[in-house]
């Protein structure tokens, strides 16, 4: 299913960041431009879910309902690319399997490639702040970590 609702993305011009049921059968979908250059509205979801109501049932796919939504301040990183392309920003990384005693990391994307990206994970109560390398294997989920006070300073606010 994944890869016909990806090819119906692209198709329609946007890039696939997360497609997954919910326990009732309904499919969430969120979509990004393409190379993530300018913001998803409203009508750019209201475009792409009408055309996976058509396409998911003529392809044998059954859905309960299709919901589709822009990434928002706390994106999904669901590809090394995404990774790359926020080289820099903060994150919080959930693993597939605890190490160290800890599933998640939050801190800075520091260098990524096709293989692994590198965190420099903030310290916490039982862990010193320091450089760690995931596999993407082994990541469950990753999301950018919205910084109020940076976009009150891009948007010309003072917090």
């Amino acid at each position: 299913m994944n890869d016909i609702v990806e090819q119906a993305v692209a198709g329609l011009g946007y890039e696939l960041l997360e497609a997954k049921r919910d326990r009732r059968g309904a499919l969430q979908v969120t979509i990004d431009s393409a190379g993530g250059t300018a913001p998803v509205g409203s009508a750019d979801c209201d475009k792409v879910c009408q055309h996976l109501n058509y396409l998911l049932p003529a392809e044998g796919v059954d859905v309960s309902a299709v919901a589709v939504s822009s990434p928002g301040p706390d994106r999904p990183l669901t590809k090394p690319e995404h990774f790359q392309r926020h080289r820099g920003a903060r994150a919080t990384i959930k693993l597939r399997a605890a190490r160290a005693g800890r599933s998640s990391y939050t801190g800075t994307i520091g260098a990524c490639d096709a293989e692994q990206v590198v965190l420099a994970a903030e310290a916490a109560p039982d862990a010193p702040e320091a450089e760690h390398a995931f596999s993407y294997a082994d990541i469950a989920g990753a999301r950018l970590c919205f910084d109020a006070r940076k976009y009150l300073r891009e948007q010309g606010r003072t917090q």
